[in-house]
């Protein structure tokens, strides 16, 4: 007997199961986080938070129930995914009906050769391949093909065609927005970047929609919008907007995705890890730093992961030997590259030139950034020894990052001095630049973690972090 049709098509429930496994979460985790939503929040969204527990998420994930509309509903929520990112239908229209049965018929895909129907006649073959049509069309999600639809004159297709020129014109803008958008990338409020590069977002969107691309145009304009993607993930961290940053950088990631852009994909794990890491998720931002090593095999871009994603979340974990593996690797790396891969001078340096290259004395501060999160004083000091004098006569975004790293360092010493950690802190939120919120946020939230907060000068300091914070995301200055 052949078998019969699931009554949810295009249920998977894996799909579940590696969105909860990507954020690191076991599923009593997962339980406790659905069951903690905002009513308020959760009232807008339509849904009310169900009471999950993790034998129920367990049978959701494995296929023995089908999550009911408030756990789909709580689930997109919490993941910030749809529905069929989580596997709960198809992601088009794929079911057909059959008007006298009221029956649907699975994908065309997902029938087995020997369960087609075999053509008898030339006249049935006809229609059947008439019908193929209009089920494929349906499938994919069209509305009509072939004579269903207005037939289109030669000489129309011929001039459809002849826009694709424009089109390659229209790629090539995109290309030189792209790059007006990062070079005055570090001359702007980030709210201003922030609001060019959703602009450069829309732009690819109009270009897609309104002209015929050859397959290498449409590459490029997807790529430009790839990255104009993941520089508003990186903004929206900045501003402190965590579940925006993360869902943009899932779409930047799934573009690199579709274009096997192993360049793209690298580069948006290592954004993504950093979020997880700024979250306080180490698990996640580990994961997410080994799946883009599985795309850097070499070069910058395998270096920034290994120190500036991977190291970090082992040191989270308190594991010295792995960081001291990754650290060795990535040290190997850059003592081989080459000017170009060095990339600009630091106060010219973007977030999306770690797409190409590492500049030396961000890499070792990002060492530096590793051995402090280990209490390692001697280490930290060490290490950022050759760039800590241009480092203190250079920008004063550099050494707000000094300045709070070795604030962390002391602050997890075997004996720390809080005043010191205190003061350390403090000029890091001083002199922190308009694009450091995120950093600088973090690094003194590790210190505020580890500390003693009755003591005066770290309560000081935990009002003023707040302060700081308010400050640095005033409506005004967000898009």
């Amino acid at each position: 007997m052949p078998p019969q049709p699931s009554t949810h098509p295009g249920w998977n429930p894996g799909q579940l199961r590696r969105h909860r496994e990507q954020l690191g979460l076991s599923r009593a985790a997962l339980a406790d986080k659905i069951a903690n939503i905002d009513p308020v929040v959760a009232k807008e969204a339509g849904f009310t938070p169900p009471a999950a527990g993790p034998e129920m998420i367990s049978k959701h994930e494995r296929g023995v129930n089908f999550p009911g509309t408030s756990y789909q509903a709580a689930y997109c929520h919490f993941f910030q995914a749809s529905e069929p990112e989580l596997g709960f239908r198809y992601p088009y229209p794929h079911e057909h009906k059959d008007d006298h049965a009221g029956s649907v018929t699975p994908p065309l895909a997902g029938i087995p050769s020997q369960h087609q129907p075999t053509p008898q006649t030339e006249g049935v073959e006809t229609a059947n391949r008439r019908d193929l049509l209009s089920l494929t069309a349906a499938a994919i999600g069209l509305t009509a093909t072939g004579t269903a639809a207005a037939m289109i004159a030669p000489a129309d297709r011929l001039a459809i065609l002849e826009r694709a020129t424009a089109g390659s014109g229209a790629a090539s803008a995109a290309e030189g927005a792209l790059q007006a958008v990062v070079a005055d990338y570090l001359h702007h409020p980030p709210a201003e970047t922030l609001r060019r590069a959703i602009a450069l977002q829309q732009l690819t969107d109009a270009i897609t929609a309104q002209y015929p691309l050859r397959p290498a145009d449409q590459a490029r304009v997807w790529r430009v919008s790839g990255v104009a993607t993941g520089i508003r993930g990186w903004l929206e961290n900045n501003a402190g907007h965590t579940t925006d940053a993360r869902l943009s950088l899932r779409e930047a990631h799934r573009r690199g995705e579709l274009l096997e852009d192993n360049q793209l994909i690298a580069w948006t794990r290592f954004m993504q890890a950093t979020i997880e890491d700024y979250a306080g998720n180490p698990a996640g931002a580990e994961q997410y730093a080994l799946d883009g090593l599985r795309h850097a095999p070499s070069g910058p871009q395998r270096a920034i992961l290994l120190v500036g994603s991977l190291a970090g979340a082992r040191a989270a974990h308190g594991d010295i030997r792995g960081v001291d593996a990754a650290v060795s690797e990535a040290e190997s790396i850059v003592s081989r590259l080459t000017p170009d891969e060095r990339g600009p001078r630091e106060d010219h340096r973007t977030v999306v030139d770690s797409l190409t290259s590492i500049g030396l004395p961000i890499f070792s501060l990002d060492v530096g950034r590793v051995y402090s999160r280990l209490g390692e004083i001697g280490r930290f000091m060490e290490v950022t020894a050759d760039v800590r004098p241009a480092i203190e006569q250079g920008s004063s975004s550099r050494t707000s990052v000094f300045r709070a790293d070795e604030a962390v360092a002391v602050a997890r010493s075997k004996s720390p001095d809080l005043d010191r950690v205190a003061a350390l802190a403090r000029e890091s939120l001083r002199l922190a630049g308009p694009f450091q919120t995120a950093h600088i946020a973090s690094r003194v939230n590790v210190v505020l973690a580890v500390t003693d907060r009755d003591y005066p000068a770290i309560r000081s300091l935990a009002d003023e972090a707040h302060t700081w914070r308010i400050s640095r995301n005033r409506p005004i200055d967000l898009v």
